[in-house]
């Protein structure tokens, strides 16, 4: 039931199927990489965690990359979205200065 919490069809679809992985024995990497939703480094996160006995510590961590990385990627987003207007604002702007004063400056 918890892979229905994941917010995306896909991912919910993954981690569902690699149910039997867990349920026949198989580690939390095996069924993480069976359900093809995390990337070799989160893998390899997971799987250092299993090994080394920490892996709520190891995952924790991982959670708080993420979010970092998300954070700076939606700074990103916002800065860029706010250049985009001002460029788009500004060009709106000299088109309607230079099609106001257009008539001025005809040559006959």
């Amino acid at each position: 039931q918890a892979a229905l919490t994941a917010g995306n069809a896909a991912i919910s679809l993954g981690l569902s199927s690699a149910l039997p992985v867990l349920e026949h024995g198989g580690t939390f990497t095996d069924y993480f990489t069976f359900a093809g939703v995390l990337t070799s480094e989160q893998l390899g996160v997971i799987s250092v965690g299993e090994e080394s006995g920490a892996l709520v510590e190891s995952m924790e961590k991982m959670i708080i990359r993420l979010e970092e990385d998300n954070r700076e990627r939606f700074t990103t987003l916002i800065k860029t979205t706010g250049y985009v207007i001002y460029f788009i604002a500004a060009a709106v702007v000299a088109i309607t200065v230079i099609s106001f004063y257009s008539d001025y400056f005809k040559i006959i």
